[in-house]
């Protein structure tokens, strides 16, 4: 029997079943996932998964102080006519 290592690269895993919209996909199986990916003769040894942090992009930083202002009262919300 081959032993296997699946190596998951978390960040492009996310990104690019968001960019398909595949939000159903976000709680997938990683183990089972894998598993099945395996031919006859291999047996999965390990899951690693690996990810990073990733830096809000400036837009979202102002949008989320401008709702944290608003929770704290000290901006008024906008009027929407």
């Amino acid at each position: 029997m081959q032993r296997v290592i699946a190596y998951i690269d978390g960040f492009n895993l996310y990104y690019g079943l968001r960019s398909k919209r595949w939000k159903w996909f976000y709680w997938l199986n990683i183990q089972e996932m894998a598993q099945r990916m395996l031919k006859q003769e291999q047996i999965l040894a390990s899951t690693k998964y690996f990810t990073t942090i990733v830096k809000q992009p400036a837009e979202r930083k102002r949008r989320d102080k401008s709702h944290r202002l608003i929770k704290e009262r000290r901006l008024k919300p906008p009027v929407v006519n």
